[in-house]
């Protein structure tokens, strides 16, 4: 036998390897299945993030500007 490894014979190696290609399929899944919702989260807190610093800087440009 030139792999060394009788049939039905699985390697601590082998079961290893198939544990960690198990839970990166697993994480992949899940991340497919919730993505819709970590989008709209992320994006709901950047967007009140974004917009409450854009607006603080435009009162402050508008405050500095305002006497000339």
């Amino acid at each position: 036998m030139a792999i060394g490894v009788l049939p039905g014979v699985m390697t601590p190696e082998f079961g290893d390897a198939l544990i960690y290609i198990d839970a990166v399929a697993l994480a992949l899944f899940f991340v497919m299945i919730y993505s819709a919702k970590i989008a709209a989260g992320s994006s709901r807190v950047s967007k009140l993030l974004g917009l409450s610093l854009l607006a603080e800087r435009f009162k402050m440009w508008r405050a500095a500007h305002k006497g000339h």
